[in-house]
Protein backbone atom coordinates (compact mmCIF):
# COMPACT_ATOMS: atom_id res chain seq x y z
CA UNK A 1 0.00 0.00 0.00
CA UNK A 2 1.26 3.60 -0.58
CA UNK A 3 1.81 6.31 1.77
CA UNK A 4 -0.15 9.62 0.66
CA UNK A 5 3.22 10.99 -0.26
CA UNK A 6 3.97 8.23 -2.83
CA UNK A 7 0.87 8.60 -4.33
CA UNK A 8 1.56 12.31 -4.47
CA UNK A 9 4.70 11.98 -5.83
CA UNK A 10 3.43 9.18 -8.64
CA UNK A 11 0.16 12.04 -9.00
CA UNK A 12 2.65 14.73 -10.19
CA UNK A 13 5.42 12.67 -12.09
CA UNK A 14 2.68 11.37 -14.50
CA UNK A 15 1.16 14.80 -15.38
CA UNK A 16 4.90 15.95 -15.90
CA UNK A 17 5.07 12.56 -18.18
CA UNK A 18 1.62 13.73 -20.14
CA UNK A 19 3.02 17.38 -20.40
CA UNK A 20 6.28 16.21 -21.86
CA UNK A 21 4.51 14.21 -24.29
CA UNK A 22 2.34 16.98 -25.42
CA UNK A 23 4.98 19.02 -25.69
CA UNK A 24 7.30 17.02 -27.63
CA UNK A 25 4.43 16.35 -29.81
CA UNK A 26 4.20 19.60 -30.54
CA UNK A 27 8.31 20.12 -31.16
CA UNK A 28 7.93 17.41 -33.48
CA UNK A 29 4.66 18.15 -35.33
CA UNK A 30 4.41 21.82 -35.24
CA UNK A 31 2.47 22.30 -38.37
CA UNK A 32 -0.06 20.12 -37.73
CA UNK A 33 -0.67 21.73 -34.03
CA UNK A 34 -0.52 24.83 -35.74
CA UNK A 35 -3.56 23.63 -37.90
CA UNK A 36 -5.31 22.72 -34.73
CA UNK A 37 -5.45 25.83 -33.49
CA UNK A 38 -7.74 24.83 -30.83
CA UNK A 39 -5.77 22.48 -28.90
CA UNK A 40 -3.46 25.76 -28.03
CA UNK A 41 -5.78 27.35 -25.78
CA UNK A 42 -6.33 24.17 -23.45
CA UNK A 43 -2.68 23.55 -23.34
CA UNK A 44 -1.62 26.65 -22.39
CA UNK A 45 -4.27 26.75 -19.84
CA UNK A 46 -2.99 23.90 -18.23
CA UNK A 47 0.31 24.78 -18.35
CA UNK A 48 -0.21 27.58 -16.46
CA UNK A 49 -2.30 26.10 -13.98
CA UNK A 50 0.94 24.07 -13.71
CA UNK A 51 3.02 27.19 -12.78
CA UNK A 52 0.61 27.94 -10.11
CA UNK A 53 1.55 24.82 -8.03
CA UNK A 54 4.22 26.22 -6.23
CA UNK A 55 4.62 26.49 -2.13
CA UNK A 56 5.35 29.78 -0.01
CA UNK A 57 8.37 29.61 2.10
CA UNK A 58 8.47 32.20 4.62
CA UNK A 59 11.70 33.07 4.66
CA UNK A 60 12.44 32.75 0.99
CA UNK A 61 13.26 36.74 0.66
CA UNK A 62 15.89 36.29 3.32
CA UNK A 63 17.40 33.51 1.65
CA UNK A 64 21.21 34.18 0.37
CA UNK A 65 21.20 31.90 -2.02
CA UNK A 66 18.46 30.59 -4.31
CA UNK A 67 18.07 27.13 -3.43
CA UNK A 68 18.04 24.67 -5.98
CA UNK A 69 14.73 24.65 -7.35
CA UNK A 70 13.75 21.09 -7.37
CA UNK A 71 12.99 19.92 -11.41
CA UNK A 72 10.76 17.69 -10.23
CA UNK A 73 8.44 20.50 -9.22
CA UNK A 74 5.24 20.66 -11.11
CA UNK A 75 5.69 24.50 -11.60
CA UNK A 76 9.45 24.21 -12.82
CA UNK A 77 8.43 21.09 -15.43
CA UNK A 78 5.36 23.73 -16.84
CA UNK A 79 7.59 26.73 -17.38
CA UNK A 80 10.15 24.49 -19.34
CA UNK A 81 6.84 23.02 -21.22
CA UNK A 82 6.13 26.65 -22.25
CA UNK A 83 8.86 27.94 -23.12
CA UNK A 84 9.72 24.98 -25.08
CA UNK A 85 5.82 25.10 -26.38
CA UNK A 86 6.39 29.13 -27.45
CA UNK A 87 9.76 27.98 -29.49
CA UNK A 88 8.10 25.52 -30.91
CA UNK A 89 4.55 27.13 -32.46
CA UNK A 90 5.98 30.49 -32.39
CA UNK A 91 4.38 33.65 -30.64
CA UNK A 92 1.69 34.27 -33.27
CA UNK A 93 0.08 30.88 -32.51
CA UNK A 94 0.87 30.84 -28.80
CA UNK A 95 1.12 34.59 -27.50
CA UNK A 96 -2.55 35.41 -27.71
CA UNK A 97 -3.13 32.38 -25.54
CA UNK A 98 -0.83 33.36 -22.98
CA UNK A 99 -2.14 36.68 -22.89
CA UNK A 100 -5.72 36.23 -22.68
CA UNK A 101 -5.34 32.96 -19.94
CA UNK A 102 -2.43 35.37 -17.78
CA UNK A 103 -4.94 38.62 -17.59
CA UNK A 104 -7.30 36.95 -15.04
CA UNK A 105 -4.58 35.43 -13.20
CA UNK A 106 -2.48 38.57 -12.86
CA UNK A 107 -5.49 39.93 -10.92
CA UNK A 108 -5.70 36.92 -8.80
CA UNK A 109 -5.37 37.49 -5.13
CA UNK A 110 -3.45 34.52 -4.39
CA UNK A 111 0.37 35.28 -5.19
CA UNK A 112 0.86 32.00 -6.94
CA UNK A 113 -1.55 33.07 -9.68
CA UNK A 114 0.29 36.40 -10.30
CA UNK A 115 3.69 34.59 -9.85
CA UNK A 116 3.11 32.47 -12.69
CA UNK A 117 1.42 34.74 -15.12
CA UNK A 118 4.44 36.92 -15.07
CA UNK A 119 6.55 34.35 -15.00
CA UNK A 120 4.63 32.95 -18.27
CA UNK A 121 5.47 36.14 -19.88
CA UNK A 122 9.08 35.36 -19.45
CA UNK A 123 8.82 31.82 -20.01
CA UNK A 124 7.53 32.63 -23.60
CA UNK A 125 9.72 35.57 -24.25
CA UNK A 126 12.08 33.54 -26.61
CA UNK A 127 9.83 32.00 -28.82
CA UNK A 128 7.32 34.40 -29.15
CA UNK A 129 10.01 37.52 -29.31
CA UNK A 130 8.88 38.63 -33.25
CA UNK A 131 5.45 38.92 -32.13
CA UNK A 132 6.26 40.49 -28.70
CA UNK A 133 8.65 42.84 -30.10
CA UNK A 134 5.43 45.12 -31.59
CA UNK A 135 4.13 45.80 -28.35
CA UNK A 136 7.46 44.99 -25.94
CA UNK A 137 6.57 48.47 -24.30
CA UNK A 138 2.55 47.45 -23.31
CA UNK A 139 4.11 44.19 -21.32
CA UNK A 140 6.80 46.16 -19.45
CA UNK A 141 3.73 49.03 -18.87
CA UNK A 142 1.39 45.95 -17.06
CA UNK A 143 4.43 44.04 -15.32
CA UNK A 144 5.73 47.47 -13.60
CA UNK A 145 3.24 47.56 -11.00
CA UNK A 146 4.16 44.60 -9.67
CA UNK A 147 7.47 45.99 -8.78
CA UNK A 148 5.14 46.98 -5.43
CA UNK A 149 3.60 43.70 -4.91
CA UNK A 150 3.10 42.28 -1.33
CA UNK A 151 4.62 38.97 -2.30
CA UNK A 152 8.79 38.73 -2.91
CA UNK A 153 8.02 36.03 -5.03
CA UNK A 154 5.95 38.30 -7.44
CA UNK A 155 8.43 41.37 -7.16
CA UNK A 156 10.95 38.34 -8.28
CA UNK A 157 8.96 37.33 -11.38
CA UNK A 158 8.18 40.95 -12.39
CA UNK A 159 11.86 41.73 -12.35
CA UNK A 160 12.23 38.39 -14.47
CA UNK A 161 9.76 39.02 -16.95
Amino acid sequence: SDTSKQWYQRRVRGRQLVLELVVTLCESAPAMIRKKEQFVSPLVTQILKMMTEIDDEDDWAQQDEAEDVASDENSVAAEAALDRLACALGGKVVLPHILEATSPMLKSEQWQYRYAGLMAVSACGEGCKKTMEGFLSQIALGCLPYLQDPHPRVRFACCNA
